[in-house]
């Protein structure tokens, strides 16, 4: 073959039998010097980026292979907090402009990262990103301490009342949780002792049992209205005494109002115990200003105001007659009643403080017009009820509470005395207290 292809190049050319030879030599080595050019130069291109490399400092080096991996984006790269870098820091970092708002305005809105690798929660954040990222993140230890998670809480001395958000997340508390505790606060809401916490929906027992040695309520955050005044003691007649008398005995200025308002649309104090029938007023102020009430005995004679005729029952009373007691309309006056109907009679007119709109005003002219003497309240049979009629009862709504007594009447048999009802261990003691009155246990 190969002579064939001598033979015929001779001829054509008609170069000698020596100079083909050189020519077949010649080829090859035209192909191969240019391809060892090339490698040659690349091996040295690679040699020197490392000799580079190798005398740069750590942070320089960094900087130097970011550039080489993205040219395109060429970002600036440098030590950063993710909690307080702006929308620029992140475009910096060659992040695209909607990834830096989402991050900004996740922190802005309270979202916090505890380690480095929160930064990849973050919906569409890319792990390339976070790889480039990582080296240059330090995360400030200070400003996520009082973040912490409930399986670490930092215990202080603290008030329930003025306690913030970030206070009950630093004791351990879930946001929500404290978010619902600080909506109660700033609506007005007071807890007045410890235990009014649990009061809370949803408040675990577990929770107040670690937080109740912690807790310190301001005494004279409970009475703020009267502390500009020095309890003094002195006989008065309730039904002239001024809202300054009240306060001068040291109730709270609300209560002192409530107190005047009261006598003052008609109302009237016909004996000592009567006091105690104003919604709210506390039966240890009634002890210690018991031995300085007197009452004129003019003030009880034939009372022409509030004639006892028209004193009338209230759990008989109609939507007509409520509405005869200023503040009541048909809306109240139809809720009362629906109310009524559903506990099965009125036991006492603290009740009354469980129907919607009805304020403590209201109540107290509802008291001064109406009377529960003997009320005849309809009972639960607490043995034979089943759960649709039982649900029906306000005191009954919550459905473990329920479904506990039932479990019990199963397991135990007939429910035969408060004693045994009390034994069904859900119920608290102010709950009991309530319910009892319409148990029937045949």
């Amino acid at each position: 073959m190969m002579q064939k292809l001598i033979s015929k190049l001779r001829d054509y050319f008609g170069f000698s039998q020596k100079q083909i030879r050189g020519l077949l030599l010649l080829f090859p080595l035209c192909l191969i010097l240019p391809i060892t050019s090339l490698i040659s130069s690349h091996l040295l291109s690679a040699k020197k980026k490392s000799n580079t490399i190798l005398l740069l400092t750590d942070n320089d080096r960094l900087s130097y292979l970011d550039s080489l991996f993205d040219k395109s984006a060429s970002p600036n790269l440098y030590t950063f907090d993710p909690h307080t870098a702006t929308e620029e820091d992140w475009k910096n970092f060659g992040l695209p402009e909607y990834m830096a708002k989402r991050i900004v305005n996740y922190t802005e809105k309270g979202g916090k990262f505890r380690k480095k690798e929160d930064l990849k929660k973050i919906y569409g954040f890319k792990e390339e990103d976070y790889i480039k990222l990582e080296p240059y993140i330090q995360i400030n230890a200070k400003a996520t301490a009082q973040f912490q998670s409930s399986n670490k809480p930092i215990y202080y001395n603290f008030d329930p009342n003025t306690a913030t958000e970030a206070d009950w997340q630093s004791l351990g508390l879930p946001e929500y949780m404290a978010k619902r505790i600080v909506n109660y606060t700033e609506k007005g809401g007071k807890f007045r002792k410890k235990e009014d916490l649990k009061n809370i929906y949803g408040f675990k027992d577990e929770d107040y049992t670690r937080l109740a040695p912690y807790m310190h309520i301001n005494d004279m955050q409970n009475n703020e209205d009267t502390k500009e005044f020095a309890i003094e003691y002195f006989n008065f007649d309730p039904n002239t005494a001024t809202e300054a008398d009240w306060k001068q005995l040291g109730l709270p200025e609300f209560m002192a109002k409530r107190i005047v308002n009261y006598t003052e649309k008609g109302g009237e104090f016909r004996k000592k115990e009567d006091l105690k029938n104003i919604y709210g007023f506390k039966d240890e102020d009634y002890v210690r200003l018991e031995p300085y009430i007197r009452i004129s005995e003019k003030e009880t004679v034939a009372p022409k105001e509030t004639p006892k005729k028209d004193f009338f029952d209230l759990n008989t009373a109609d939507a007509t007659t409520l509405q005869q007691i200023r503040g009541i309309g048909a809306v109240l006056s139809k809720r009362i009643i629906e109310y009524r109907e559903n506990l099965g009679g009125f036991n006492s007119f603290e009740q009354l403080t469980d129907i919607y709109g009805l304020d403590a005003e209201v109540i107290d002219k509802i008291k001064a017009q109406t009377h529960l003497e003997k009320p005849i309240l309809r009972k639960i049979k607490i043995n034979q009820v089943d759960e649709t009629k039982l649900k029906a009862h306000p005191y009954f709504k919550n459905y473990k509470q329920r479904q506990a007594l039932f479990a019990y009447r199963n397991n135990h048999g007939k429910i035969r005395s408060a004693t045994d009802f009390q034994n069904v261990g859900v119920w608290t003691k102010e709950e009991l207290k309530k319910i009892l009155p319409y148990l029937a246990y045949d």
